[in-house]
Protein backbone atom coordinates (compact mmCIF):
# COMPACT_ATOMS: atom_id res chain seq x y z
CA UNK A 1 0.00 0.00 0.00
CA UNK A 2 1.25 3.48 -0.50
CA UNK A 3 0.37 5.61 2.09
CA UNK A 4 0.25 8.85 0.42
CA UNK A 5 -3.02 7.27 -1.78
CA UNK A 6 -4.56 5.84 1.41
CA UNK A 7 -8.58 7.39 2.12
CA UNK A 8 -9.47 7.61 5.57
CA UNK A 9 -13.32 6.91 4.64
CA UNK A 10 -14.25 8.39 8.44
CA UNK A 11 -13.36 5.34 10.11
CA UNK A 12 -11.57 6.01 13.52
CA UNK A 13 -9.26 2.83 13.27
CA UNK A 14 -6.01 4.05 11.98
CA UNK A 15 -3.40 6.47 12.30
CA UNK A 16 -1.12 9.00 9.96
CA UNK A 17 2.39 10.13 10.58
CA UNK A 18 2.69 12.18 7.17
CA UNK A 19 5.34 13.96 5.74
CA UNK A 20 4.01 17.83 5.05
CA UNK A 21 2.74 17.72 1.60
CA UNK A 22 0.31 14.44 2.01
CA UNK A 23 -2.41 14.74 4.34
CA UNK A 24 -3.82 17.66 6.30
CA UNK A 25 -2.28 17.59 9.55
CA UNK A 26 -4.97 16.95 12.22
CA UNK A 27 -6.84 14.53 14.00
CA UNK A 28 -5.83 11.49 13.31
CA UNK A 29 -3.05 12.63 11.05
CA UNK A 30 0.72 13.88 12.88
CA UNK A 31 3.56 15.35 11.23
CA UNK A 32 6.25 13.31 10.55
CA UNK A 33 9.77 14.67 11.51
CA UNK A 34 12.28 16.00 9.71
CA UNK A 35 15.85 13.58 10.48
CA UNK A 36 19.39 14.28 9.18
CA UNK A 37 20.05 11.23 8.31
CA UNK A 38 19.78 9.30 4.15
CA UNK A 39 17.33 7.74 3.49
CA UNK A 40 18.83 4.21 3.30
CA UNK A 41 19.98 4.88 6.73
CA UNK A 42 16.59 5.68 7.92
CA UNK A 43 15.36 2.86 5.85
CA UNK A 44 17.95 0.38 7.87
CA UNK A 45 16.53 1.96 11.91
CA UNK A 46 13.12 1.99 10.36
CA UNK A 47 13.48 -2.06 10.38
CA UNK A 48 15.76 -1.71 13.36
CA UNK A 49 12.51 -0.51 15.32
CA UNK A 50 9.80 -2.16 13.72
CA UNK A 51 11.36 -5.75 14.05
CA UNK A 52 12.48 -5.35 17.92
CA UNK A 53 8.92 -4.45 18.32
CA UNK A 54 6.98 -6.88 21.00
CA UNK A 55 4.48 -9.01 18.99
CA UNK A 56 5.39 -7.70 15.51
CA UNK A 57 5.97 -9.50 12.19
CA UNK A 58 7.47 -8.55 9.09
CA UNK A 59 5.05 -8.96 5.90
CA UNK A 60 7.18 -7.20 3.74
CA UNK A 61 9.67 -5.27 3.02
CA UNK A 62 11.19 -3.67 0.00
CA UNK A 63 14.44 -2.20 -0.05
CA UNK A 64 14.15 -0.82 -3.54
CA UNK A 65 11.14 1.40 -2.79
CA UNK A 66 11.80 1.72 0.94
CA UNK A 67 8.74 0.72 2.17
CA UNK A 68 7.63 -2.35 4.55
CA UNK A 69 4.57 -3.55 5.90
CA UNK A 70 4.46 -5.19 9.50
CA UNK A 71 1.23 -6.68 11.27
CA UNK A 72 1.58 -6.17 15.50
CA UNK A 73 -0.83 -7.98 17.50
CA UNK A 74 -2.66 -6.23 20.60
CA UNK A 75 -1.42 -7.04 23.77
CA UNK A 76 -4.42 -8.67 25.53
CA UNK A 77 -6.75 -9.32 23.08
CA UNK A 78 -3.73 -10.37 20.17
CA UNK A 79 -5.67 -8.27 17.45
CA UNK A 80 -3.79 -7.75 14.77
CA UNK A 81 -3.25 -4.21 13.37
CA UNK A 82 -1.23 -3.02 10.36
CA UNK A 83 1.84 -0.79 10.26
CA UNK A 84 2.84 0.55 6.60
CA UNK A 85 6.07 2.75 6.33
CA UNK A 86 7.57 4.51 3.84
CA UNK A 87 10.73 6.12 3.79
CA UNK A 88 10.54 9.63 2.17
CA UNK A 89 14.04 11.12 0.78
CA UNK A 90 14.44 14.79 1.35
CA UNK A 91 18.36 15.64 0.31
CA UNK A 92 21.47 13.23 0.40
CA UNK A 93 21.56 13.51 4.48
CA UNK A 94 18.32 14.59 4.97
CA UNK A 95 15.05 11.90 4.88
CA UNK A 96 11.57 11.50 6.49
CA UNK A 97 9.19 8.78 7.01
CA UNK A 98 5.32 8.22 6.52
CA UNK A 99 4.00 6.07 8.94
CA UNK A 100 -0.27 4.26 8.61
CA UNK A 101 -0.73 1.73 11.30
CA UNK A 102 -4.63 0.49 10.87
CA UNK A 103 -6.49 -1.90 13.06
CA UNK A 104 -7.00 -4.48 10.40
CA UNK A 105 -10.77 -5.42 12.87
CA UNK A 106 -13.32 -3.00 14.06
CA UNK A 107 -14.24 0.52 13.50
CA UNK A 108 -12.30 2.02 16.39
CA UNK A 109 -9.01 1.62 17.83
CA UNK A 110 -9.28 3.40 21.26
CA UNK A 111 -6.20 5.28 20.32
CA UNK A 112 -4.04 2.28 19.90
CA UNK A 113 -2.91 3.26 17.03
CA UNK A 114 -2.06 6.68 17.69
CA UNK A 115 0.03 5.77 20.64
CA UNK A 116 1.86 3.43 18.43
CA UNK A 117 3.40 5.55 15.88
CA UNK A 118 4.22 7.71 18.99
CA UNK A 119 6.12 5.00 20.54
CA UNK A 120 7.97 4.33 17.26
CA UNK A 121 8.40 7.38 15.94
CA UNK A 122 10.04 8.40 19.49
CA UNK A 123 11.94 5.64 19.58
CA UNK A 124 13.04 6.42 15.74
CA UNK A 125 14.46 10.18 16.30
CA UNK A 126 15.97 8.23 19.69
CA UNK A 127 18.07 5.67 17.39
CA UNK A 128 18.85 8.39 14.71
CA UNK A 129 20.50 10.31 17.33
CA UNK A 130 22.20 7.53 18.31
CA UNK A 131 23.30 6.58 15.13
CA UNK A 132 24.78 9.86 14.66
CA UNK A 133 26.74 10.39 17.58
CA UNK A 134 28.62 7.13 16.44
CA UNK A 135 28.78 7.86 12.74
CA UNK A 136 30.70 11.37 14.32
CA UNK A 137 32.90 9.26 16.35
CA UNK A 138 33.99 7.17 13.30
CA UNK A 139 34.89 9.81 11.56
CA UNK A 140 36.88 11.72 13.81
CA UNK A 141 39.15 8.59 13.95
Amino acid sequence: MRIREYRQLGLRNYSILSPPDWFTVGGRVSPAPLLDVSAQELWLLWLYIAENAPRTDCLEANPETLTSHHSQKTRYLHLPDDIWAEIVPLGEQQSTIAILSRSRYGMIDFGINQKRVARWTTRLINRTKAWKRLSGMREGV
